[in-house]
């Protein structure tokens, strides 16, 4: 049967004193988020996944009992299982309670960066193309575009130091001409 979100929120507080008792952690609030609304959690679980390129096998030495350094990379897979298993088999040995030193071994996903729309191969076509977005902007009192492309125009210019810069031109608009 399923329940519907009020049901599992009130379920969740009735289960409250119980995890005050025992001492268990309090849930964050975007898990909360996440039992109220699975499908939504389903759905962005589904895009972060999307992003995962590679994992990253680190590996933590234990300074100190309870005291871990500083993680070093030890490698990187296209494969999940296999750096999965690759840190199980590891942490079979290096994680011995009897070893003077333990090591431990775990994998971390690596994803994917987003291409910021400024690293095109013509950065003077975005300039023409964004200073053109905010004029049309500006005619019809579209706060929220301009907004999005001012932002667009300073990364431009971040990216692009050598060129015109296009928040000069974009102040212009506002600054009144100067009478000779």
């Amino acid at each position: 049967m399923k329940t519907s979100t009020p049901s599992r929120l009130l379920a969740a507080a009735a289960a409250e004193p119980l995890r005050r008792a025992t001492g268990a952690p309090a849930p964050d609030a975007a898990s909360l988020y996440d039992q109220a609304h699975p499908a939504e959690a389903a759905r962005r679980r589904r895009l972060l996944a999307e992003r995962v390129i590679g994992f990253r096998i680190m590996r933590e030495t234990e300074v100190a009992p309870g005291w871990w350094g500083r993680a070093v990379e030890v490698g990187e897979t296209g494969s999940g299982t296999v750096a999965d298993l690759f840190c199980r088999e590891q942490n079979a040995m290096t994680m011995d309670p009897n070893r003077v030193k333990r090591i431990q071994f775990y994998s971390e996903p690596i994803y994917a960066e987003p291409v910021p729309p400024t690293d095109r191969a013509d950065p003077d076509a975005d300039r023409v193309r964004l200073f053109t977005e905010f004029r049309a902007a500006r005619a019809v009192g579209d706060e929220n575009r301009m907004a999005e492309v001012i932002v667009d125009a300073v990364c431009l210019d971040m990216a692009d130091p050598e060129g015109p810069r296009l928040m000069d031109e974009i102040r212009g608009l506002s600054t009144p001409a100067a009478v000779a």
